[in-house]
């Protein structure tokens, strides 16, 4: 016969279960906050910088053409404040210095590059001013310019332009001496 009470043997046997569980769950968190991994970083990082667009001009003068063209002789012009008649880059020549009726005078220039970027560029308006225009002899229709290419590339690339005058054959002895500016306005738009 057995002598242990009814209520003993399951009582134990759920005592026995605690203790087992318990042991196993205090074992498996040890063991999860002892186990090792290694761990590592890579960090990424770069640096931007905006593009330029900057467009400088000079006179073709001697030079064979635009890409020849000293370094000295390349002007910044038309920024800031610089925006009327007076602020030009001068290319101005010696057949400009003795213009007569009925001829036509080209006059090439150039255009540089200088920012990171390339872009389009166009001329937006050619003015003439001075005696000869405010005496009728010479107009705004009688000057004209063109460029070689309606693009331009960047780091210091270059185009050539043209300054076209055609002096009208009505002149007469009261242009003797007289004298116009005339004013290419190139505009440029980054790609």
């Amino acid at each position: 016969m057995n002598t242990t009470p009814a209520h003993e043997g399951p009582r134990r046997r759920a005592i026995a279960l605690r203790i087992v569980l318990g042991s196993v769950a205090v074992l498996g968190i040890g063991a999860a906050a002892t186990s090792a991994a290694w761990v590592d970083d890579v960090f990424f990082g770069a640096t931007a910088t905006a593009s330029s667009f900057d467009l400088q001009g000079a006179p073709l003068g001697a030079a064979a053409n635009c890409a020849a063209v000293a370094e000295g002789a390349w002007e910044d012009i038309a920024g800031g404040t610089e925006t009327t008649s007076t602020d030009y880059v001068d290319i101005t020549t010696t057949a400009l210095g003795a213009i007569a009726p009925d001829e036509t005078y080209t006059v090439p220039f150039c255009l540089r590059n200088a920012g990171t970027i390339g872009g389009d560029i166009v001329v937006t308006e050619v003015t003439v001013s001075g005696d000869l225009v405010d005496e009728g002899y010479l107009a705004d229709a009688d000057a004209d310019a063109t460029l070689a290419s309606p693009t331009i590339g960047a780091s210091n690339a270059t185009v050539q332009g043209t300054l076209t005058i055609e002096t009208p054959d009505t002149w007469d002895d009261g242009a003797f001496g007289l004298d116009a500016t005339i004013v290419i306005q190139v505009t440029g738009t980054s790609d």
